[in-house]
């Protein structure tokens, strides 16, 4: 039960990171420690589960850089580092079962050959997916905090809705073509 509530706590912590490095960095408000709230959602996020334990490592290392240099750019850095790693995730899932595969199966579904192929399909269109993402996240590094602002704490959930939306239209076209 802690753990669950440990993990629903963290989701506000990540949608709102953007928006709270913008406050203080506007604001003149020390950001120091700001990347402790990523430690402590990534770590919640990863407890018990292996595969986001990278993520956590990802938020820690930020975390230490800004404590040990006050340079403000690893505050910006951040949605940089956790595109680059998700999409790293999917990417490296493809030398082996790829990822989609693998939440398929907990979630309880036995792919056949055709589902196993929509699946690396599917993988690498998010692998190619959050390479972009962390391109633009980058870019915005460079630009104005409110760009980076409105990039980061807004263009960038709403596009990762969009694929999931659409991902999702597709497996459903894919499945009704597979069952005709």
């Amino acid at each position: 039960m802690f753990v669950r509530v440990l993990k629903i706590a963290a989701v506000p912590a990540i949608v709102l990171y953007p928006f709270l490095v913008a406050g203080a960095l506007f604001s003149g408000l020390p950001t120091t420690y700001l990347p402790l709230l990523l430690v402590f959602a990534a770590g919640a996020c990863a407890f018990g589960n292996p595969m986001f334990r990278g993520l956590w490592l990802v938020g820690a290392s930020s975390a230490a850089a800004l404590f040990f240099t006050d340079e403000t750019v690893f505050l910006r850095l951040y949605p940089v580092l956790m595109n680059a790693a998700v999409g790293g995730i999917f990417a490296a899932s493809l030398f082996g079962k790829p990822l989609l595969e693998i939440f398929a199966e907990k979630a309880g579904y036995a792919l056949d050959a055709a589902g196993r192929r929509y699946a690396r399909k599917a993988t690498l269109a998010w692998a190619i997916f959050m390479a972009a993402n962390t391109l633009v996240a980058l870019a915005t590094v460079f630009l104005p905090l409110s760009v980076w602002t409105i990039y980061n704490g807004g263009v960038s959930y709403a596009l990762i809705g969009l694929m999931f939306a659409g991902e999702y239209c597709v497996r459903r076209r894919a499945r009704k073509c597979a069952d005709a």
